[in-house]
């Protein structure tokens, strides 16, 4: 994900007059009529979950791109062995059992620092390899969030989640409310939208339903 990108998403907080703009339009779409007080409250607590979600999962898949433990994982291994070679062991136990002064030499500290270090590198060396899902980062919480937003939908609404799509943007009112949603969070993947949208209608009418 782009710096740009990381930095829109992350700016789109569930507060403000600009969310508060948008919880009033998603109720005039779901409903021509106001919206009781239990239906509101659900459309406020979902599509606040729904955005910090989304957020915390950009934010997540971006750290798990920048990991590179992979790329030292063989020589963390050589780099155990040779702490645990005994014939490292005197030069070891001399660096490490220094007092802070550093005036004497003390072995029982050199041997419970010289553990101790084995012991951490060997929680590091543990850390299993991030699994890095095929496609794009934004099109699979995209996907994630568009079942989030239509579970929603069938919640405020009680009808179900229908998507259509015109030259100038959603023509039904399931494809307006999650893409007033996606224009608040992450107007940058709008034009994905439709696409997903209807990749979600084909799944949920199959039984394929994400919670």
């Amino acid at each position: 994900m782009s710096a740009d990108r990381r930095k829109s998403v992350r700016r789109s907080l569930p507060e403000g007059r600009e969310f508060e703009d948008l919880l009033s339009h998603l109720a005039s779409i779901v409903s021509k009529a106001e919206l009781g007080a239990i239906q509101l409250n659900r459309l406020r607590a979902g599509v606040t979950e729904a955005i910090y979600w989304y957020g915390s999962s950009q934010f997540t898949s971006d750290l798990v791109a920048k990991t590179t433990l992979h790329k030292v994982a063989k020589s963390l291994a050589r780099v155990i062995e040779a702490l645990r070679d005994e014939g490292n062991e005197y030069p070891l136990l001399m660096a490490l059992g220094q007092t802070p002064e550093q005036s004497t030499i003390d072995l029982a500290r050199g041997i419970e620092r010289l553990q101790a270090v084995i012991a951490d590198l060997e929680k590091i060396a543990a850390i299993p390899p991030e699994r890095r899902p095929r496609g794009r980062t934004e099109n699979r919480d995209l996907h994630h969030l568009v079942h989030r937003l239509a579970n929603l939908w069938l919640v405020v609404s009680g009808t179900s989640f229908t998507q259509m799509w015109a030259n100038d943007g959603a023509a039904t009112n399931g494809a307006a409310f999650i893409e007033a949603v996606v224009t608040f969070v992450d107007p940058q993947n709008l034009k994905a939208l439709p696409k997903m949208a209807e990749r979600v209608v084909k799944e949920r009418r199959s039984g394929n339903v994400m919670p």
